[in-house]
């Protein structure tokens, strides 16, 4: 018998609050990760983390990244930390590049604002902090063209995020108390073929791999990348990392889909077990 998923259930309606509570035909509530009130649900962001991580089982905490425009106070303080001189070009930043904030803010929750990404031109754009013909004049855009690891038409294509942020907020997913706008997560082999299972229209790309944030917040979909050389070499990551992110309004779809994904592999896992026995 295939596992039932939380929404099969009769006369269940996603927007009504006393449908959602109603538990499902094997006694779990619908609404694991949500809390409800008598005006509307809450998301309780600690169970959802709990459960991403039980169904990705990631190498850090999932991270929670959040997009402030102007005039838009962010919800955590920005750490100044120090900057190196400039090189030749006149560019430096608090990291060598964007992508480190997501190490960091694996586990501490901090804002950032646009002269703190500004080493990496590539990051600074595809997050929106410069514009593509800002990021033409750079020596790093200019190095990995002349190299010809990227050329014109793939740096032209990258997605990006179109309003222009103030500041970009990380940390821990598990200690939000307000939406994200997109959730990232650092996986391994399984946890991509359990994404790509879950969604089988996700697209994986490859570098400069932070374009994937900027896909999961303005295109809203769930997306993976199998990481770029740069990245790598900036951030620590393993070989065996990946990345992935879910827009933060889909978050509860998205785990519950996982959820139910994880239950059919283990079944065919253990079918698959089983039948492997005979070959001794």
């Amino acid at each position: 018998m295939l596992p039932v998923t939380y929404g099969d259930r009769p006369g269940f309606n996603p927007r009504c609050v006393a449908c959602a509570s109603r538990p499902d035909l094997i006694g779990r509530p619908y609404n694991r990760g949500m809390t409800t009130t008598d005006a509307a649900p809450t998301t309780d962001w600690k169970s959802l983390n709990d459960r991403l991580v039980a169904a990705l089982k990631p190498f850090a905490a999932p991270l929670a990244i959040s997009f402030h425009g102007p005039g838009e106070t962010p919800h955590a303080a920005r750490v100044d930390g120090r900057y190196p001189a400039p090189n030749e070009h006149g560019r430096t930043g608090q990291v060598p590049a964007g992508c480190v904030f997501w190490i960091q803010g694996a586990t501490d929750t901090f804002a950032t604002v646009a002269a703190d990404h500004a080493n990496c031109s590539v990051g600074s754009y595809t997050h929106g902090f410069i514009s593509l013909e800002e990021a033409a004049t750079k020596d790093d855009v200019g190095a990995v063209l002349e190299a010809g690891w990227v050329d014109q038409a793939a740096v032209m294509s990258l997605p990006h995020v179109a309003e222009r942020p103030e500041s970009v907020v990380y940390g821990p997913l598990a200690e939000r108390d307000r939406p994200p706008d997109v959730v990232l997560l650092r996986i391994n082999g399984l946890g991509l073929m359990t994404l790509k299972d879950a969604f089988p229209d996700m697209p994986i790309e490859g570098k400069p791999q932070c374009h994937i944030v900027a896909m999961a917040k303005d295109r809203n979909v769930v997306a993976a990348s199998v990481g770029c050389a740069l990245s790598r070499s900036r951030t620590g990551m393993r070989s065996e990392e990946m990345t992935c992110v879910i827009p933060g309004t889909r978050l509860t779809e998205v785990v519950e889909t996982l959820e139910a994904t994880v239950g059919l592999d283990r079944m065919m896992a253990s079918y698959a077990s089983a039948d492997a026995k005979r070959f001794g």
